[in-house]
């Protein structure tokens, strides 16, 4: 009844929350949005151009895996959860590996290595953070490690923009 008296009032997700926390004393149940198109699993698991890039792959996708494990957790979306699990382990057979191996932990903060074709070898620095209000989402931000990296990557970007404009 909640959810529709939410609906009906047209309420922010906040102010739904509010309103679950003033009628009952806890968060509503978590409702999960499916998104379409690419994810950050697919590019991992099914784009071999940029598995490549990556300086640490065996790594980088146990994380992505268990961060995937714990936020799917975190939304309450085991349905939709199991048809991208499905989709993904068919594809992927490191993917589906991983899945197996039940590991659960959060985007939290590190380095990342790229080899770049063009450029080199880019490193990032990133911290993962929960999206306020929505537990579907995270927002994950890179910033270049070093000064070399900023300007590697200001290379990329002027090659880009150079190969848009022709």
């Amino acid at each position: 009844m909640l959810n529709r008296i939410a609906k009906g009032l047209l309420l922010t997700e906040a102010e739904r929350e509010h309103l679950f926390m003033l009628a009952l004393g806890h968060l509503p149940e978590v409702r999960y949005r499916v998104t379409n198109g690419i994810t950050p699993r697919k590019i991992v698991f099914c784009t071999p151009h940029v598995s490549k890039m990556q300086m640490n792959w065996d790594s980088l996708a146990r994380s992505v895996v268990a961060a995937f494990r714990a936020d799917a957790v975190r939304a309450g979306a085991s349905a939709e959860v199991d048809e991208l699990v499905k989709d993904l382990s068919l594809r992927s057979p490191e993917f589906a590996a991983l899945w197996q191996n039940n590991d659960v932990q959060i985007h939290g903060e590190g380095t990342k290595c790229l080899q770049h074709p063009t450029v080199g070898l880019i490193e990032l620095e990133y911290s993962g953070f929960a999206v306020e209000g929505r537990s579907d989402l995270g927002l994950i931000i890179y910033n270049p490690a070093t000064p070399n990296d900023l300007q590697r990557i200001r290379t990329l970007i002027g090659i880009i923009s150079a190969e848009t404009e022709k």
